[in-house]
């Protein structure tokens, strides 16, 4: 039905465009206005409700630097998305909460997505994020709890934001780039479905409960270049069956739970450093567990 798809139809003028779409017209897809200065003009809405999907109140923004801002937050008969050429960000809670959206393909152009941009996009399974992209604000896809797989191996991001993934519980697998030097505070928490991640050699933090409530990790491997490690970061990690951290000298822990419930796993570290591993604050807690990397 078309009311449930929403593709961007190009208009020349906004004559064109009024003739189209009339108030309380909900028969007709979502639509926008292309202005011959180069303005995408696109319905405002009805922010959280998910109406006047067919209201020709319009919000104008320039499609160099297109944001979308709140313009499709809560419209859950979204399914789809098309979006107009020339389109460099997908700003913030542009489709939050859009809770019948599938699958979004961003375009080539495009360098930033927003804060809450996906944002509990509940029925979100796949999302492909181009190379180009530099930056993902926080929370940008937390709650889409259908999302199974998250690839951000191409693009060149040097964080994962805070709540990137927050809440993602079906989230099993995540491709990072070689760029990342910082994981978020509560990035992948609640990520009951991840087994495993590839944490870049570059990495030197990571945030409070940055990995907390992840049930189903196995694994986790540090790299030589971590100094910080959050409170709570690997809690409830009830399934974990080693953590290997291979920086010499004890990153700092924010409290002594960053590794609380996690099944008693050894923990592996250089074996020129077990000792002072052992002696160190909040390292201290886990002395029994430490032993030198096999």
């Amino acid at each position: 039905m078309a009311s449930q798809v929403n593709h961007f139809k190009e208009f020349a003028t906004q004559a064109e465009y009024e003739a189209y779409i009339q108030p309380d017209d909900y028969a007709k897809p979502l639509v926008a206005l292309v202005e011959a200065t180069g303005t995408v003009m696109f319905p405002q809405g009805g922010g959280g409700g998910g109406g006047d999907c067919g209201n020709p109140i319009m919000k104008s923004v320039d499609v160099e630097d297109y944001a979308g801002g709140t313009t499709f937050n809560g419209h859950a008969q979204i399914t789809e998305v098309e979006f107009p050429a020339g389109i460099t960000s997908i700003g913030q809670s542009a489709f939050e909460k859009c809770s019948s959206l599938t699958n979004v393909s961003i375009p080539s152009g495009v360098t930033s997505i927003g804060q809450y941009a996906f944002g509990g996009c509940s029925s979100l399974t796949s999302i492909d994020i181009p190379s180009g992209v530099t930056s993902i604000a926080f929370n940008a896809f937390s709650g889409c709890t259908s999302l199974a797989s998250a690839d951000l191996s191409e693009t060149r991001v040097t964080g994962v934001a805070q709540n990137l993934f927050d809440g993602c519980t079906h989230l099993a697998s995540v491709d990072l780039p070689s760029t990342v030097t910082s994981i978020g505070n509560y990035a992948f928490n609640g990520c009951r479905a991840l087994t495993s991640i590839n944490i870049p050699s570059g990495v030197t933090k990571i945030g409070n409960n940055a990995f907390a409530n992840c049930s189903a990790l196995t694994s986790i491997d540090l790299p030589s270049t971590l100094t910080t490690i959050g409170s709570v970061a690997f809690s409830n990690c009830s399934a974990l069956t080693s953590v290997t951290v291979r920086a010499t000298t004890p990153p700092t822990l924010g409290n002594a739970n960053v590794f609380n419930n996690t099944n008693n796993c050894p923990i592996y570290v250089p074996a020129e450093s077990v000792e002072t591993y052992k002696a160190a604050n909040n390292w201290s807690t886990y002395a029994s567990r430490i032993q030198a990397i096999p």
